[in-house]
């Protein structure tokens, strides 16, 4: 996220997979730090998972695909 040129990173999982986090338009990379530390004291291990099924609040979209 606090990379600038980086647009979207892509990840495949064991099982085959795809996993992708998209900067979109809205995107402030001061909101999303902000917002994944509040998550990371409210949700202790699954802050993770939590950030990730509502980062669209801070200009991410998180999308996963078939194998």
């Amino acid at each position: 996220m606090t990379a600038d040129p980086i647009y979207m990173i892509s990840v495949i999982g064991n099982n085959g997979r795809q996993y992708y986090l998209i900067k979109n338009e809205e995107f402030d990379k001061g909101k999303a730090l902000q917002y994944y530390d509040e998550l990371f004291e409210n949700f202790e291990g699954s802050s993770v998972k939590e950030f990730l099924r509502t980062c669209r609040k801070v200009g991410l979209n998180f999308v996963y695909g078939g194998e």
